[in-house]
């Protein structure tokens, strides 16, 4: 059982204020977020044990895929191959971007970003 959702929120209080203020309040909104995701958070151990123990007693039964279903697996399938990536311009130099995505289906999409990072592990 997945649940996804999406927070919108947009402010206009038609005033100039200063940047530092902005990304406390914009840090501050990230926290909420941060904070609700925890507080739904499923025990991964948990949401596995329950994925396998469905996929054994889907074995077991020998059940044959409705066509609908079938076809999630087609798409899935599709939208995972190697094929049919489309560059998009990237915004940094030495990123590169790609995106993925069946015509006419919104709902199935991927990206995909990659870069050499310089730096020291701390």
């Amino acid at each position: 059982n997945v649940c996804h959702w999406t927070r919108i929120q947009t402010v206009n209080m038609h005033v100039n204020l200063p940047q530092k203020i902005i990304e406390k309040v914009a840090r501050a909104e990230m926290m909420w977020a941060n904070k609700e995701r925890e507080k739904h958070r499923r025990n991964d151990k948990k949401v596995d044990k329950e994925i396998q123990e469905t996929l054994i007693k889907r074995m077991k039964t020998g059940l044959k895929l409705e066509d609908d279903q079938a076809k999630v697996f087609e798409e899935l399938e599709n939208l995972f191959s190697e094929e049919n990536w489309k560059t998009l311009e990237s915004p940094f130099d030495g990123v590169t971007m790609q995106i993925k995505y069946e015509e006419g289906q919104s709902r199935n999409g991927m990206g995909m970003a990659e870069c050499t990072a310089d730096c020291t592990a701390e």
